[in-house]
């Protein structure tokens, strides 16, 4: 193991986020292709391992919290694997949105993008297709409040006498 999975293996250990930004950069890295059937030749393997010790490092509240928002974000991500087969137009919108309802809310997850911030709720007649060859992208509306002021507010009112 070289020094710099060993900072990376550390690193992941002090900060759940910073577990699952690192693990988001690994699932991006570890395919060549976007189907995600090509593994990087070069890296695809340590990659792998790399992702299982950080996941084996979970226990505990960080192993519920990492299960709860991977498991979200694969529902929304799955939106664009369900609607793909319908054609373009109101037949896949109404897909979108109905694949969108389907999603429930977990408390206290994030957009991958946005880490600092909490969603609070999905705007679930948002679900828009975007037009694309080879894929079925859409656009969704997430309420989302920075942790650090809801963390803030919930210290004030449980320290209220």
């Amino acid at each position: 193991m070289g020094y710099l999975t060993e900072f990376i293996l550390s690193s992941a250990q002090r900060s759940p986020l910073l577990a699952h930004q690192m693990l988001w950069n690994i699932k991006t890295n570890i395919f060549r292709d976007e189907e995600a059937l090509e593994r990087d030749a070069e890296i695809g393997l340590q990659l792998d391992a790399m992702s299982e010790e950080i996941k084996n490092g979970f226990t505990g509240p960080a192993l519920a919290f990492y299960r709860r928002e991977f498991e979200f974000f694969d529902q929304i991500t799955g939106v664009s694997g369900e609607i793909r087969t319908f054609p373009k137009g109101t037949a896949r919108k109404k897909a979108c949105l109905e694949a969108l309802n389907r999603i429930k809310l977990r408390p206290g997850c994030y957009l991958p993008s946005n880490p600092e911030s909490i969603v609070l709720e999905i705007d679930y007649q948002s679900g828009t297709p975007m037009q694309s060859a080879a894929k079925a992208p859409f656009l969704a509306k997430f309420k989302a409040g920075f942790q650090y002021i809801i963390s803030h507010l919930k210290n004030l009112w449980l320290n209220k006498k």
